[in-house]
């Protein structure tokens, strides 16, 4: 089976510069504060409500895939092949909004693509980021999302746990 990584994962999907840091308080509680900056593995992704267990495995079982989001608005996509050897790319994100919005340019040589794939954060904790597809645009142009090629398009949300450096 051949290791669908995170960039490929977005661009399925739709086919985050500096960190906006998600506040939460009341009267009486610290001020708490989680960043989406940092590492973070794939835990589950689902497709209307299901898990599907062929996005969640690695090509290599001794490392374990990771995004990482810099603080300037750069991310890596760190994928081990079958060797064991990081492959990484790299590409951009932001904030708009309440929404995580991930930028990807892809190019044959001869065609250059843009694809920018919208995200609602469901949930933004020190360990937990759970993301649901909203909107994807390829060139400017909107885009469904139809993972399961039943004709209509799908709620798709992406779980992640973030790795301790």
């Amino acid at each position: 089976m051949k290791k669908v990584s995170f960039k490929l994962l977005m661009m399925l999907l739709g086919v985050m510069a500096f960190s906006v840091a998600f506040t939460a308080c009341d009267d009486d509680d610290d001020v708490s504060k989680a960043s989406v900056v940092g590492k973070w593995t794939l835990e589950k992704f689902e497709v209307n409500g299901v898990v599907d267990e062929e996005e969640e495995e690695g090509e290599c079982k001794e490392k374990q895939d990771y995004v990482e989001f810099l603080a300037n608005g750069i991310f890596k996509d760190v994928y081990y092949n079958q060797d064991c050897k990081a492959e990484t790319e790299e590409d951009k994100w932001k904030y708009e909004g309440d929404k995580l919005v991930l930028l990807f340019v892809e190019s044959n040589g001869v065609v250059t693509y843009t694809y920018k794939g919208v995200y609602i954060v469901k949930t933004l904790t020190e360990n937990s980021l759970v993301l649901e597809y909203y909107k994807s645009y390829k060139n400017d142009k909107e885009i469904m999302i139809d993972d399961d090629d039943d004709g209509k398009a799908d709620k798709v949300v992406i779980y992640f746990r973030r790795l301790k450096s």
